[in-house]
């Protein structure tokens, strides 16, 4: 499949060029409220492509979130899959970005070009990134570890 940031006869689209930045995450699946491990692959100002450690089958516009330390700081980035592969890569763009978040994206961004950091993060660059699950009302049923969100039909 071809990169879903590129136009006909190889242009590239975005906006914002793409960073190499390998980087362990969690996805959180908004409408699900379910993380997914995973991992940043490259990442702009606008968006992110991500690799899950399982099949990630939602489809386009899905509302998510990118949850990831950097250099001690939590960051929550906001946005939907623009693209998936129906296997494990998904292109997320960044959506509905406070000054704040943008700024903090901004930092990384710049830190990904100066290199690695003089002291190394405490956090292992392993580790999930876990975060506490909200209460679900009795009325609703709970939906966590949730991945497939699409019918996969095999035939």
């Amino acid at each position: 499949m071809a990169d879903a940031g590129q136009g006909m006869a190889g242009r590239e689209r975005r906006a914002d060029a793409r960073l190499p930045f390998h980087q362990e995450a969690s996805l959180l699946v908004v409408r699900q409220n379910s993380f997914i491990p995973c991992q940043i692959l490259d990442m702009s100002l606008g968006g992110c492509r991500i690799r899950t450690e399982r099949r990630f089958l939602a489809g386009p516009m899905i509302r998510v979130e990118v949850c990831f330390r950097f250099q001690g700081a939590m960051l929550r980035l906001p946005g939907v899959t623009q693209w998936t592969d129906r296997k494990q890569a998904a292109g997320i763009r960044f959506l509905d970005m406070s000054p704040r978040r943008v700024e903090a994206l901004a930092e990384v961004l710049a830190g990904i070009q100066d290199g690695p950091p003089p002291e190394a993060d405490p956090t292992p660059s392993t580790a999930v990134v876990e975060f506490p699950k909200p209460v679900i009302s009795a009325s609703r049923p709970s939906l966590d570890g949730v991945v497939q969100m699409q019918r996969d039909d095999v035939h």
